[in-house]
């Protein structure tokens, strides 16, 4: 909580000095920009077109992200890993400070990102704040109309004079990873037609059970061949899912993100809770179904053509990406009002209909 207090006081003062500075739009190519992109797999893989955009129309670019997520970031760019030890985040809070960029792009405002943009804000014209926690809820209060995660950043950029260069997010597996791929296919015995069940979830308190995961499977395991993959954190939810199943799954070995992405991208279709690996499916242009038990579906819903959303309006906030507390107060049984027959209806309805030329809000409620 008192980090929370503490980034959004050094938010507000950064965005205070913001307005002394005037900052300026961008007039022609920055010569150099920093782009801090600190963020978890989901939001990291939303905000891809804002950062592929802005290193597109910048002669040099630098992005501060974590190191799972390195592999995704744009081939014209300089990546360097966020430390975790203090004194290392000093030396790169230094460093940066001599890079001395043009532009500061805050896809994500940590404590070092606002620092940095602090110190450098009164010399340079120009600082983009896509995903600030302080914006978000100034959005909220003014009720704009609702828009993806991906869209309203992507104004946000075309506001302060980037073209909007990617419009979705998309990720593009190697051949190198697709053959890591076919390689843990082949010796986990997993057939041409597969779908992926992914039961984990960053917050267990929301989590889906592994009963209905289960039941869900055993379902559209008449459709396919059921493949069940986890996070660092998801072994557990993928060991439950799997015994209460009776037809019997694969479970696949944690595998990294850009593999990960390849077996995705051969699977027929995802469904699985509200996290960075539906964005991750989404992305390579699987048919993700998307479980919510908290948040806002329209503004995080797999950005894809071939994505929906499933949720209780209930108990899903129309105007926060928290938990409702009557929701909590009776979880885990409120999320179980989506049933597994609702989540093999939207998976029905993704596999039958046509795919729009535009992305839209594609959902199903289950109340």
């Amino acid at each position: 909580m008192e980090s929370h207090f503490i980034r959004q006081a050094l938010e507000i003062t950064s965005l205070s000095i913001q307005k002394i500075y005037k900052n300026k739009k961008i007039q022609s190519k920055p010569e150099k920009t920093l782009i801090f992109s600190n963020l978890e797999v989901g939001n990291f893989i939303l905000n891809l077109p804002i950062i592929e955009s802005i290193a597109l129309q910048s002669k040099k670019t630098t992005i501060i992200t974590p190191q799972n997520l390195a592999p995704f970031c744009p081939k014209n760019s300089t990546v360097t890993t966020n430390p975790k030890k203090p004194s290392e985040k000093i030396k790169l809070l230094i460093q940066l400070l001599k890079y001395n960029p043009d532009c500061i792009v805050l896809t994500e405002p940590t404590p070092l990102a606002i620092i940095t943009s602090i110190l450098l804000l009164p010399f340079k014209n120009t600082r983009v704040d896509p995903t600030s926690n302080f914006i978000e809820e100034q959005w909220l209060k003014n009720q704009i109309k609702p828009l993806h995660l991906t869209e309203y950043n992507l104004s946000v950029i075309e506001k302060q004079g980037f073209k909007k260069l990617k419009l979705k997010p998309e990720i593009k597996p190697s051949r190198e990873e697709k053959k890591k791929a076919i390689k843990i296919l082949k010796e986990n015995q997993v057939k041409k037609n597969y779908f992926i069940i992914f039961p984990g979830s960053s917050d267990p308190k929301t989590r889906w059970s592994a009963e209905n995961f289960a039941k869900t499977a055993d379902i559209l395991s008449s459709k396919a061949q059921p493949v069940i993959a986890q996070g660092p954190d998801d072994k557990k939810s993928a060991e439950e899912t799997a015994k209460k199943m009776k037809t019997k799954p694969v479970i696949l070995p944690l595998t990294p993100l850009p593999t990960l992405a390849a077996i995705f991208q051969k699977a027929k279709f995802y469904v699985g809770m509200d996290t960075g690996p539906a964005h991750l499916a989404a992305a390579v242009n699987c048919p993700a179904i998307s479980i919510f038990t908290r948040g806002r579906p329209y503004w995080y819903y797999p950005y894809t053509q071939k994505g929906i959303a499933v949720y209780i309006k209930k108990y899903v906030s129309e105007t926060s990406r928290r938990v409702k507390p009557e929701a909590l107060a009776k979880a885990p049984e409120s999320f179980n009002l989506i049933t597994p027959n609702c989540v093999v209806k939207a998976v029905n309805k993704t596999l039958s209909t046509k795919p729009n030329k535009k992305i839209q809000f594609n959902s199903l409620t289950c109340d």
